[in-house]
């Protein structure tokens, strides 16, 4: 078979769309380990760049973060600090609840650009979603064994795929989000919907925030994290990639004539 400028052009094409594979890099962790009981203060993550914000009735027990909403606004910011630049990631965190007298009770989870929430008392671009303890809502079916849930996000211009936590390769659709609460999607591709009109155009701070209606109920968080997601070619993309390159350039310069024979 010849191969012609035309057939190299296609090969090309094929090696540059083929470009999805990720890795994911932790921009930083906490899991409470060595933290002390009592009251939560203000403080950095253990590993990384993250700075943890303490609203609230919230508390250090057991070497996670324990929010005992009292009607009022309880709440933890995971901030990356200096703000980052992530376009592709996840947050991932493993909560436990206990509901309290009126069963199910709802957790406001909040994706944000910027450290602080406000500029000048104007909202900055944000995204919002709720999640219900066991009914309603997103139904993340939470209980008092912890359940790890993440909230993969894509504002990067393009599509992803990435590795599910049910160990299939998932694309995740430009300007949405997946929510997985252990190996079950509970949302893909949503577009989601905050103070900003959906998924802000950089993400570098996560809330977990609960409101009066969730008073009696206690939320435990541990093994919290934010991971960003990079595209890389796949070993044999770039092998290819580098193959059609050099057969543009030898094409180009004359130096020979390429037949390819079975």
């Amino acid at each position: 078979m010849k191969i012609t400028f035309r057939l190299l052009i296609t090969l090309l094409c094929c090696c540059l769309q083929n470009t999805n594979a990720i890795a994911d890099t932790i921009v930083w962790s906490e899991d409470w380990t060595g933290v002390a009981d009592g009251a939560a203060s203000d403080a950095a993550t253990s590993t990384g760049a993250g700075f943890l914000d303490y609203t609230g009735t919230v508390n250090i027990a057991g070497e996670a973060a324990v929010i005992t909403p009292d009607g009022g606004s309880d709440r933890i910011e995971f901030e990356t600090s200096p703000e980052g630049n992530c376009v592709a990631g996840f947050f991932e965190f493993d909560i436990s609840v206990v509901e309290g007298n009126g069963g199910s009770v709802n957790m406001f989870f909040q994706m944000v650009d910027g450290l602080s929430r406000s500029t000048n008392g104007a909202p900055l671009p944000n995204f919002a979603d709720t999640v219900s303890s066991s009914a309603g809502g997103n139904n993340f079916n939470l209980s008092t064994t912890p359940t790890t849930v993440r909230w993969y996000f894509n504002v990067s211009g393009a599509d992803i795929t990435y590795v599910a936590p049910d160990g299939s390769t998932t694309t995740l659709i430009n300007n949405t989000y997946d929510a997985w609460s252990g190996t079950t999607a509970q949302g893909l591709s949503q577009t989601g919907s905050g103070q900003g009109g959906g998924l802000p155009t950089n993400i570098d701070t996560a809330v977990i925030q609960l409101f009066n209606s969730a008073a009696g109920s206690t939320w435990t968080v541990d093994n919290a994290s934010l991971s960003h997601i990079t595209a890389v070619p796949e070993p044999a993309s770039a092998g290819l990639f580098g193959l059609v390159v050099c057969g543009l350039v030898c094409r180009r310069r004359k130096f020979t004539r390429l037949n390819v024979t079975y």
